[in-house]
């Protein structure tokens, strides 16, 4: 059987691009009426035959774009999930939202039957900062977004907070505050988040001389429970010193602050708690947490944005070329700038 001719075929020939053939096949304006027709008849000489079945593929997405989280239970990624729904809404996208529990086989896992389906799109917080959803995502060409973290600064569409600025922000505020005595209660090493809110934390210790303790820094602290038993470790380390705490999250802060108010320690004259992350509803907290604020909705919103920003411009060259694969697009990197809150805790 004779082998089918290709634009890669017919580009050799004639010794230019295949997007130039592809070009001419979809009359685009940029090849000029000559070599429009000398293209157009070398393909009907060697009975070209256009295969959109790799455009049918490409093209056939449902309406479905995922949101995968690390743990929804947690009130930060309420408003955060608010924000990416309502640009989905907008644009006619329907959200399916995961939790991955920060467990990278059963984000992978999910993504492979997210596959399926077709999904449009994902916005993904990868579990424990690893990458094996993500190439699975990059081998299967289905357009993502990293929302809250990254895997590697320089690659991947992202959207997130300043997190060494909002590291930095809490602790320059406790040691001016309470004194050089300041734990730093973090999330799962190896997330970018951990990292990034460490050297923040580091930075200000340095800028004001105080030296870095390593057994003042608790890790794998992720939720309320956590963080009480991590206040408890600190307290008994501290040995009745005046101290302060910062959290990785306002969720980890409210667990601490409760742990130091159920064994009769005042807040903030004993032990002062700040938390990172800006829930509203912990402003409620008795008396009041002091967080660093993050802008929990517009995070969501702007990753959404960005991905549905890419889903179209996709489907534009589609239209344009359709033997082509998708070009790689620009890599889109945003970061929100942390504020800081004070209230009773501190």
């Amino acid at each position: 059987m004779p082998k089918r001719i290709t634009m890669k075929d017919i580009a050799q020939e004639l010794g230019v691009s295949v997007t130039t053939i592809s070009k001419a096949i979809n009359n685009h304006p940029d090849i000029s009426p000559a070599r429009r027709r000398q293209i157009q008849s070398l393909l009907a000489e060697r009975n070209y035959i256009p295969n959109y079945m790799a455009k049918n593929l490409r093209s056939a997405r449902t309406k479905f774009i995922s949101l995968i989280v690390s743990d929804n239970t947690n009130p930060y990624f309420a408003k955060v999930i608010k924000g990416v729904e309502t640009v989905l809404s907008r644009n006619g996208y329907y959200t399916l939202i995961f939790n991955n529990n920060e467990d990278p086989e059963k984000e992978f896992t999910l993504i492979r039957e997210l596959l399926s389906i077709n999904i449009a799109g994902v916005l993904i917080c990868p579990a424990g900062g690893s990458d094996k959803g993500i190439s699975l995502l990059r081998e299967n060409n289905i357009p993502y977004v990293l929302i809250t973290r990254y895997i590697e600064r320089d690659c991947d569409n992202y959207v997130l907070a300043d997190d060494e600025k909002a590291g930095y922000l809490g602790t320059k505020h406790l040691i001016e505050k309470h004194g050089e005595h300041v734990a730093f209660f973090n999330h799962l090493p190896g997330i970018s988040t951990t990292r990034d809110r460490l050297l923040g934390y580091q930075r200000a210790l340095k800028e004001h001389g105080i030296p870095f303790r390593e057994e003042y820094v608790l890790s794998n602290i992720c939720n309320q429970e956590d963080g009480c038993n991590a206040a408890r470790t600190m307290y008994g380390l501290m040995g009745g010193k005046h101290f302060s705490i910062l959290c990785y999250s306002d969720f980890v802060a409210t667990g601490a602050a409760l742990y130091l108010q159920e064994n009769g320690l005042a807040i903030p004259k004993d032990v002062a708690v700040m938390g990172i992350d800006g829930v509203e509803m912990f402003s409620y907290f008795y008396p009041g947490l002091s967080s660093i604020h993050l802008p929990k909705f517009e995070l969501g919103a702007k990753s959404a944005e960005v991905l549905v920003d890419i889903i179209n411009r996709r489907a534009q060259e589609e239209e344009e070329y359709p033997e082509l694969p998708a070009d790689p697009l620009e890599d889109v990197h945003i970061i929100f700038e942390p504020t800081l809150q004070e209230s009773g805790t501190t």
